[in-house]
């Protein structure tokens, strides 16, 4: 709806933008409370985005029930290269340990990434990080949101 109405939109994941970001979906990085560090900003600033395109689900919202997503992405960052990021990249998960990634297919970077435990009523995501080649302390960076009402369907107070 956003898109078709010609607006911007900021959502709930995290992660730097450039010229090919979806601007009805925009990631930005918390920098309030426990994220207003110094050194986290800078941490911040020096992130690239790790283009990819969402091959699967098409939906963000699970089912109450739904056990962990199975996210299935192809690696679309210029430069990088499907061995290397497939040595590096890392994925994690809010509150579990890092995500399992399992390669489909390297040569054409295409992946599948799922905690390892079913997500948590309300907002989670699966975050894939890789370090950018030649840049210490930089890394490509993307977050993917999902949502998981309780089960009445009724969305928590936040």
């Amino acid at each position: 709806m956003v898109a078709s109405l010609g607006l911007y939109g900021f959502g709930q994941q995290s992660g730097p933008v450039d010229h090919r970001s979806d601007p009805s979906a925009l990631p930005r990085f918390p920098m309030a409370s426990d994220f207003a560090a110094l050194d986290s900003l800078a941490e911040k600033l020096r992130t690239r985005p790790l283009h990819v395109a969402v091959l699967a689900p098409d939906q963000r919202i699970l089912a109450p029930d739904a056990p962990a997503p199975v996210l299935r992405l192809r690696l679309e960052t210029p430069g990088l290269t499907s061995a290397w990021a497939a040595d590096t990249l890392r994925c994690y998960v809010t509150g579990q340990p890092p995500a399992a990634v399992r390669w489909i297919d390297k040569d054409a970077g295409l992946l599948e990434v799922q905690a390892h435990e079913p997500l948590p009523i309300g907002r989670s995501k699966y975050t894939c990080t890789a370090p950018v080649p030649g840049s210490p302390g930089s890394f490509y960076w993307y977050s993917h949101l999902w949502m998981k009402p309780p089960a009445l369907g009724d969305w928590y107070d936040d």
